[in-house]
């Protein structure tokens, strides 16, 4: 281990104790996407914790109303639904949504992407990381992504949605209930995997599948736009964000669903 000494931060750059200063380029674990003590953001601070510490999940407030409207307004697709749990569960009740909605419990993941580091996210995500973690998620299997035809170098994308669907239907289709993709995954290699989400949004409508986003990565400006699917327009049923949403200013995360197409 040799980390970086890191005394203050401000903008785009961060300082050393001794004074070194240094552009954040990667703004800090992929989350500062404002930049480092916005005033903006730090004038506005509704006091909260000052006023209601802690509501639970069955009683409204007026922020967390606010920002369920907010969110409602820039995610893509017809979202009704919203929750703002800690960073680390928004995956978990993700999943929880979709088992529920589709009543089975199986789950397709993209080989590569990258779903968090606790103990479940662990088990949905496709690289060596994985290995050690031991169980997490049950009923878990993987199915391809673009990284798959970069590495063969002649599969197409068709092929690679073929494969997809020919694995659907070996692990028992009807007993699945959602897949999960990140549409652009940072921790794996900077992986632009929209092409092939667009089309397994095709996929999960042939197969009625729900599609879950993991946009926890590449959400919030990260691509130019509020969400990498907007670039494709494919419409996940599930959005899991993270990170970007409060530019890590305060641990945040959340989760929004399309309620036409979870009735699907």
């Amino acid at each position: 281990m040799d980390p970086i000494p890191v005394a203050r931060a401000k903008g785009i750059y961060f300082w050393t104790p001794e004074g070194k200063r240094f552009i954040d380029f990667n703004s800090q674990l992929m989350c500062v996407n404002i930049g480092h003590g916005d005033e903006r953001v730090v004038a506005r601070d509704p006091g909260t914790s000052r006023v209601l510490p802690y509501a639970n999940p069955f009683m409204a407030t007026e922020v967390r109303a606010r920002l369920s409207v907010k969110l409602a307004e820039i995610t893509p697709g017809d979202i009704d639904a919203f929750s703002s749990p800690t960073a680390a569960p928004r995956q978990r009740d993700a999943i929880r949504i979709a088992r529920m909605s589709a009543g089975v419990t199986r789950l397709a993941r993209a080989n590569r992407s990258y779903q968090a580091a606790t103990a479940g996210a662990l088990t949905l995500t496709g690289d060596p990381r994985r290995w050690a973690a031991g169980a997490g998620h049950s009923r878990v299997f993987r199915v391809p992504d673009s990284t798959t035809a970069f590495k063969k170098g002649s599969e197409t994308t068709e092929e690679v949605l073929a494969r997809t669907e020919e694995i659907l239907e070996l692990e028992g289709a009807k007993t699945v209930a959602a897949i999960i993709v990140e549409p652009v995954s940072g921790p794996n290699g900077i992986l632009f995997l929209l092409t092939v989400t667009c089309r397994v949004r095709a996929l999960c409508d042939k197969i009625r599948h729900l599609l879950i986003a993991d946009e926890v990565m590449a959400g919030f400006g990260r691509t130019g736009k509020w969400f990498s699917v907007t670039i494709g327009k494919s419409w996940p049923d599930l959005i899991s964000m993270a990170k970007g949403l409060t530019s890590a200013y305060v641990q945040l995360g959340a989760w929004a669903c399309d309620g036409h197409r979870r009735s699907l």
